[in-house]
């Protein structure tokens, strides 16, 4: 057999070695010894917290949220905490000629958050995601309204997959007892 085929199956095998990505829930990194998974965020079902909220708008928020971290399963004696600080506006982007009625406007959630160990405070990591999402006005007072509420809805459950994506990981480095990445 020649040499160059026993080298480019090695050669995958070590590049491979290098990989980090997993799942964010399911099974993570497995024991190099025992060859049983090592414990991941999905044990964290229900022991992740998320901040009470205070507006409407960071309770749509913070609802989404709490179960993409969750699951179903309700909060006990949480070991982590995510501090929410939501805001919402709306932004006016076409008006009508001469009326100066708005007929297209946008809706943005941003949120600011910080994941903490409950037990002694300590901050794992921190940042801050958005969501935007377009709507059209109506002369119709009750379709606006709806028009509005639907557009920061969808906003809101889409900054609540943002900030799940952002927060996993932090806690499955946490429960890896690897160090703490700088986040945004």
């Amino acid at each position: 057999m020649s040499s160059s085929k026993l080298f480019l199956p090695l050669l995958a095998v070590l590049a491979l070695a290098g990989c980090t990505a997993a799942p964010l829930h399911g099974q993570g990194p497995v024991s190099p010894v025992t060859g049983q998974p090592l414990a991941g965020v999905e044990t964290l079902s229900g022991r992740i917290a998320v901040s009470e909220a205070g507006s409407r708008t960071a309770q749509v928020v913070r609802n989404p949220l709490l179960f993409r971290l969750n699951g179903a399963t309700p909060v006990r004696e949480p070991l982590y905490e995510v501090v929410l600080d939501v805001s919402g506006f709306e932004q006016d982007v076409s008006v009508q000629g001469g009326s100066g009625v708005p007929t297209a406007s946008l809706y943005r959630i941003q949120a600011s958050y910080t994941v903490r160990r409950v037990s002694d405070g300590a901050v794992l990591g921190s940042g801050t995601r958005f969501s935007t999402a377009p709507y059209d006005r109506s002369e119709q007072l009750f379709a606006a309204d709806r028009a509005l509420i639907d557009a920061r809805d969808k906003s809101a459950a889409e900054l609540a997959d943002r900030l799940a994506v952002a927060v996993l990981p932090i806690l499955r480095r946490e429960i890896e007892g690897q160090p703490a990445l700088a986040t945004n």
